[in-house]
């Protein structure tokens, strides 16, 4: 056990026990710095072993030369946040050519795909099963101003699954309506 500000370190959580950094009366924020040049990255690696790809089966990195932060799993890049606070997953640099585009998700065998579920023993008529919702700002307050939703048309089971997708905007008030669905 190792511990930086803490007398012990065995009583917190036996999987992160090795390394614990807490603030000197354990009271209030406690934090770490990991400082590297401005060309070089800042890096926690998670290891499995000591070969190429086992030493950095996955990991944390900072960029401070692009300034972004990237996240790999299975030795592979697999998300990162670019230094206009795009999300980029599937790729490592934008893709619409606009600073706007705050989600982009490429793939090459799924036609980037964005997947929404609902997780539930029993879906019963009228259950939301997934929802993009669009807000406006006005005044300090955001409203939902439209909406495409998937929902359950009937009871699912194992057999039928009859779904609706259901398309809602806003018209001269500040919360959106039903304006076209498409039934099962």
């Amino acid at each position: 056990f190792r511990s930086i500000g803490t007398i012990d370190p065995g009583s917190n959580n036996a999987n992160g026990d090795n390394l614990v950094v807490q603030n000197s009366d354990g009271t209030g924020s406690a934090g770490m710095t990991i400082r590297a040049g401005t060309g070089a990255q800042s890096t926690i690696y998670f290891a499995d072993g000591t070969s190429t790809s086992a030493a950095i089966r996955g990991y944390v990195q900072y960029f401070h030369n692009g300034d972004f932060l990237r996240f790999g799993t299975s030795s592979n890049e697999r998300m990162r946040i670019d230094s206009s606070g795009r999300l980029l997953i599937g790729t490592t640099s934008d893709i619409s050519g606009s600073t706007t585009r705050l989600l982009q998700v490429v793939s090459t065998d799924a036609a980037g795909i964005i997947a929404l579920g609902r997780n539930d023993e029993s879906v019963s008529a009228g259950n939301t099963l997934g929802k993009i919702e669009f807000y406006g700002n006005e005044g300090g307050t955001y409203h939902n101003i439209a909406d495409i939703k998937a929902a359950a048309d009937d009871n699912h089971s194992s057999t039928s699954k009859k779904t609706r997708l259901v398309f809602s905007t806003t018209g001269a008030s500040t919360s959106s309506s039903e304006r076209m669905r498409i039934d099962s």
